[in-house]
């Protein structure tokens, strides 16, 4: 599942930028290249951007696949991202990160492994963050914006844009296209669709924005240790029915 879910918000970002058809308007182009500009870290150390999902995914009828890995329940995903730090939450899955320490939380099994991170020597100059937003720019230039139309939604003016990965990345990820409803009065995305190849295990994914700030101006844990730790390194309140595993 956590799979699944990063390669989603891997395409929401990838695919926004990237390259116009034949015929598209300028303000096409200059539209995505705002929201864009809103998302490029300029490298302070206390810079981080926090967004809110909500993903629905609907199992494709008669796939063992899907019966065994998706309920078809909306499932919240919350994440904080910087330099060196990665905070991820949802329903079944929680990953702390900084650059000393990665703890990964399995709610339903009431586990948290604990490792040391790899971050302070693989990603030292770039964070986890920028290194996410570096892998989505390397993936962006082999999607194609296939058509973007205008549309009224609660009588606001909202376009849709239609992408399509390249061959080379379809063979790579079971994408076939990318739908994102693009908010105009809010210069925003308020949700997109991600349709999967009849190989994949879901039919379609819907990822619905309900908040996205770049830079957060709101608290972040000082490291991923006090999300879940106490000072005296015992579990906090929150997590003391979970068993804490080292070295995982």
């Amino acid at each position: 599942m956590k799979k699944n879910y990063l390669l989603t918000l891997l395409v929401w970002y990838a695919c926004l930028v990237s390259r116009l058809p034949v015929g598209a308007q300028p303000s096409d182009k200059q539209l995505l290249e705002d929201y864009l500009q809103k998302m490029r870290f300029s490298g302070q150390e206390k810079e981080f951007c926090y967004f809110h999902v909500v993903i629905t995914p609907v199992p494709r009828p008669g796939s063992r696949q899907a019966k065994a890995s998706f309920s078809g329940e909306p499932t919240e995903v919350k994440v904080i991202a910087g330099p060196h730090r990665l905070y991820y939450e949802s329903t079944h899955l929680s990953i702390y990160r900084d650059e000393k320490d990665i703890f990964t939380v399995i709610h339903p099994q009431k586990r948290i492994l604990h490792a040391a991170s790899q971050s302070a020597s693989a990603t030292a100059d770039t964070g986890p963050a920028e290194s996410f937003l570096a892998l989505q720019k390397h993936f962006l230039s082999d999607c194609v914006l296939k058509s973007s139309r205008d549309t009224l939604v609660e009588a606001k003016p909202w376009k849709v844009f239609r992408l399509v990965p390249h061959a080379k990345y379809q063979a790579q990820f079971p994408i076939r296209e990318v739908v994102y409803y693009f908010n105009l009065s809010q210069k925003r995305i308020e949700k997109q669709v991600v349709y999967y190849h009849p190989s994949h295990g879901l039919l379609q994914q819907t990822i619905e924005y309900r908040e996205f700030s770049f830079p957060f101006r709101g608290k972040v844990p000082r490291s991923a240790r006090s999300y879940l730790l106490t000072d005296r390194n015992q579990l906090k309140r929150t997590y003391q029915q979970y068993r804490l595993e080292e070295g995982v």
